[in-house]
């Protein structure tokens, strides 16, 4: 037992001997009451340290699995809308970091000029209505260098929540570099 411990303990004794003893077993008010407290067991479970496994655990520690998907593709010619690339649900009894999101679009050639080239990603809530996550657009008559986006923090899905990547390319479009990628840690609920 350290100094500290001692003096705690040299002041609970000191306390179950001063305080009457209706205060630790009951409403009695016989003045003999205090022979029956037990000051060994009160010390005891004063002194107790707090127990390990009554701490929550945290969520890296319950069953985590990490999750991974990418789209990295150079497309040539090709005319498509609202194409998927990937989809994640978060499953039964599990919820979901999600820790990193990018985007990219480059258009390495110009669109032509009415053209839109589009790369997105969706979230949706288990039974709820899709909302945008991430979205690139471009309708540019020149080439231009990369654009980029991603998420700024995690973000925690629940049980049935999805995350979606799209890709939308019109037909007189040259070769496009789409890249979306993901990075999660899944872990028991």
């Amino acid at each position: 037992m350290n100094k500290n411990h001692k003096i705690i303990a040299i002041f609970l004794l000191l306390l179950a001997i001063a305080v009457p003893s209706s205060f630790f077993i009951g409403t009695s008010s016989n003045s003999n009451a205090s022979a029956n407290v037990n000051t060994s067991t009160i010390l005891k479970q004063a002194i107790q340290p707090p127990s390990l496994n009554d701490a929550q655990t945290q969520w890296y520690d319950r069953n985590p699995t990490v999750v991974f998907n990418a789209y990295n593709q150079i497309v040539p010619n090709g005319a498509w809308t609202d194409h998927q690339q990937w989809t994640y649900t978060v499953p039964k009894n599990r919820e979901f970091f999600l820790e990193y999101l990018v985007v990219t679009l480059n258009a390495q050639k110009a669109a032509a000029s009415g053209d839109t080239i589009v790369t997105y990603v969706t979230y949706t809530p288990n039974g709820a209505a899709s909302q945008p996550l991430i979205k690139l657009t471009d309708i540019s008559t020149t080439t231009q260098l990369a654009q980029t986006q991603q998420i700024g923090q995690s973000i925690l899905l629940l049980p049935g929540d999805t995350i979606s990547a799209y890709t939308t390319m019109p037909n007189e479009v040259n070769t496009v570099q789409f890249s979306i990628t993901m990075k999660g840690t899944e872990f028991s609920a």
